[in-house]
């Protein structure tokens, strides 16, 4: 951990003193209630039960027994094995943090891990790395099988222990655990041979964890984000310079949450380690008339706990006078990420984006183009994935938009959809209803991130990068029809970019992207489902996109790499045809595409039709596409494609955007080229 800078330890010692008499943020009435009891100092033993006389079961240790800083620390858990105590097949360690629903409610990642029986065995296991969610673990040594269902086997973690059905009783420690229990109930429920319990290190519920960054709606604007168990008021620290001799700023912010009951429908509103989890406090603090693409260096927290400190550079000036003129904008893109694929995966996506910005000059912004952390309900997803990334987003605006992973629906009786601003709570008003949210309906998104306020909160929004980019970020899980709110507003703000009809003079101007989920352009096989929708968004939004000239249209969706001609209504029109399909490039697929060197620009030559080129970028993380494709079946308008893990990298100037796909498996680039601006207004 790199150490904070001394001004960092003395704010945090000045606003200790400051906040004393500031009224704690209001939280939800079941906060409290579903906070576990990790209070820093708490010696309370999650998972303890009372005692009973019944056959010895084993002694089981954890080490380490306490979580020092809950950064993601591997827990092994041991016991020992007498004459009267042997593992058995089918015997498992469950991990829970916090509140269970049931006597064998576990983590749904890495929450079972089954013992090795085998005579001779190691008698222990590891868990996955545990991270800080304010909360203790408690693992279990679990025989026997679930109740059947209707059983009386719920629980309800209260101080002092737990009210328990089929006699599932033990004791448990801090550390170490001996326990005596019977046996597996008759009616074939499970049994509870013993428990132990990991805390969190004094201090650590407190400690800042989940930070991001993201553009507020003035260049001089910048939101940091956070989450802590911490009510102490959120505060920022930041200066122009790492040891804050150029001075010191402190900005407060407000802090908030969101409950089980603000969800839409089960499984995200149902309290348990599978589904919605405590949240904790989510802070945010805006930071306002910073100086134009300065470098800023800051810390968040409050009073118990402060971040280490980050660095960030500021937006340029976007009015065409700005000064200093930025002469290019560098930014990264990708969609539908997760947090658990593993090596090349998700977390290789976001190690090779902070690289990126760190050393190749990537750092104005990341866009997430949908599908964040596939949580689907699970509250604990959306902890790993926001550890996960945090790094990155501490460094680089983080700037997201919806998928169906994060939105879809299928009933909203209580109208708690988010995105809803004139009363209308009909699923029906969802373009591709469905459950792919697990009922979250936009709640945990919408109260994690920050974006600028010009259109409908996340859901849709735009923002301006120095003169040379104008960003547009859309959802493709609400209508875009012509005459429906989303349609009228991107209308209206490619307007105010473009001039009206399109007709915004003889310079260029800005190069417009827009984003959106799903894809109006495809050629992945097995997908017939996104065919049809794809069809759909091109009778809704090709019109408009020709008529203001938006340059690129950035998706995810399926989880693969593709990218298109200059196309308007199914044809090229960049004077340009398709190249043939080339060998495996890098050794990485089978369903390559074939890469455009940027000499090879996409332009457009005297009086030749206009077009947007498409990229889809589902490539993050999430599981990839198993089928190919088949550029002839679509209509030929495939340039590059490729079923792998990878991110875009975006370089923008006056004259050209280049785009370059970055493989994960070896950090290649897997393809290349460079768009040209639109022919002038006609």
């Amino acid at each position: 951990m790199v150490a904070s800078p001394s001004w960092v330890v003395v704010l945090a010692l000045t606003v200790l003193a400051s906040t004393c008499g500031h009224a704690a943020p209001a939280r939800r009435d079941d906060h409290d209630l579903l906070h576990s009891g990790a209070h820093d100092g708490d010696t309370r033993h999650t998972g303890s039960l009372p005692q009973v006389g019944a056959a010895p079961g084993p002694v089981l240790s954890a080490y380490p027994s306490v979580l020092t800083d809950g950064g993601g620390e591997s827990i092994e858990i041991s016991w020992t094995t007498t004459d009267q105590f042997t593992p058995k097949d089918g015997d498992r360690i469950l991990v829970s943090c916090g509140p269970r629903a049931t006597i064998d409610d576990h983590l749904e990642k890495g929450g079972e891990i089954f013992v090795n029986a085998t005579p001779g065995a190691p008698p222990f296991v590891r868990s996955p790395a545990l991270i800080n969610m304010r909360c203790n673990y408690t693992f279990l040594y679990i025989r026997g099988h679930t109740a059947h269902p209707g059983g009386t086997n719920e629980i309800a973690d209260r101080p002092g222990g737990h009210t328990v059905g089929h006699d599932d009783l033990a004791t448990g420690a801090v550390g170490q655990h001996m326990s005596r229990r019977s046996v597996t109930p008759a009616d074939g429920g499970i049994a509870v041979l013993a428990t132990v319990v990991v805390q969190l290190a004094p201090g650590i519920a407190s400690t800042p964890t989940q930070g991001h960054i993201s553009f507020g709606d003035t260049d001089g604007d910048m939101w940091v984000m956070w989450v802590s168990a911490s009510r102490a008021v959120p505060t920022v620290h930041f200066s122009t310079s790492p040891d804050g001799s150029t001075g010191i700023t402190e900005v407060r912010g407000t802090s908030g949450t969101y409950a089980s009951a603000d969800m839409c429908h089960a499984p995200a509103n149902e309290t348990n380690q599978q589904s919605f989890i405590d949240p904790g406090w989510i802070h945010s603090v805006l930071l306002t008339h910073l100086l134009p693409d300065t470098d800023y260096y800051f810390s968040f927290g409050g009073a118990d706990g402060v971040s280490e400190q980050r660095q960030f550079r500021s937006r340029p000036d976007s009015a065409t006078s700005g000064t200093p003129p930025r002469k290019e904008v560098r930014f990264l893109a990708f969609g539908d990420q997760d947090w658990d694929t593993g090596p090349g995966g998700s977390p290789t996506t976001a190690d090779n984006c902070l690289r990126d910005a760190l050393e190749s000059g990537y750092r104005d912004f990341v866009l997430h183009i949908g599908d964040i952390a596939y949580a689907e309900g699970t509250g604990t997803d959306w902890e790993q994935w926001s550890r996960q990334n945090e790094p990155l987003a501490t460094r680089v605006p983080y700037m997201v938009s919806v998928g169906n992973h994060e939105f879809d629906y299928t009933s909203d009786t209580n109208h708690n959809d988010p995105s809803v601003t004139d009363g209308n709570y009909s699923v029906a008003t969802q373009p591709f209803p469905g459950d792919d949210s697990g009922g979250e309906c936009g709640v945990p998104v919408v109260n994690r991130f920050k974006t600028p306020s010009n259109g409908n909160g996340v859901f849709w929004y735009s923002f301006n990068y120095s003169p040379l980019v104008h960003v547009v970020m859309l959802s493709s899980e609400h209508r875009l029809d012509p005459g429906s709110p989303q349609h009228a507003w991107l209308v209206a703000d490619l307007a105010r970019i473009r001039g009206v009809g399109g007709q915004g003079g003889s310079a260029p101007g800005p190069w417009v992207v827009v984003t959106l989920h799903r894809m109006l352009y495809t050629t992945q096989l097995c997908e017939e489902g996104d065919e049809i929708n794809a069809l759909l968004l091109r009778r809704q939004l090709e019109p408009v996109l020709r008529e203001y000239r938006v340059n690129l249209v950035l998706v995810g969706h399926q989880h693969s790499y593709e990218r298109s001609c200059a196309v308007y209504d199914g044809v090229c029109v960049d004077n340009r045809a398709p190249s043939a399909d080339t060998a495996t490039q890098s050794g990485v697929s089978e369903q390559a595409g074939v890469s455009i060197p940027p000499q090879a620009s996409i332009g457009y030559g005297p009086g030749a039709a206009r077009g947007t080129v498409h990229v889809t970028v589902g490539t993050g993380g999430a599981g990839v596409e198993k089928c190919g494709f088949d550029p002839s079946q679509y209509g030929n308008l495939s340039l590059a494609r490729a079923n792998q893990w990878g991110y875009l990298r975006v370089a923008a100037t006056t004259e050209a955007l280049t785009l370059e796909f970055v493989a994960n498996v070896d950090n290649s680039v897997w393809d290349t080229t460079a768009l040209l601006p639109w022919p002038e207004a006609q």
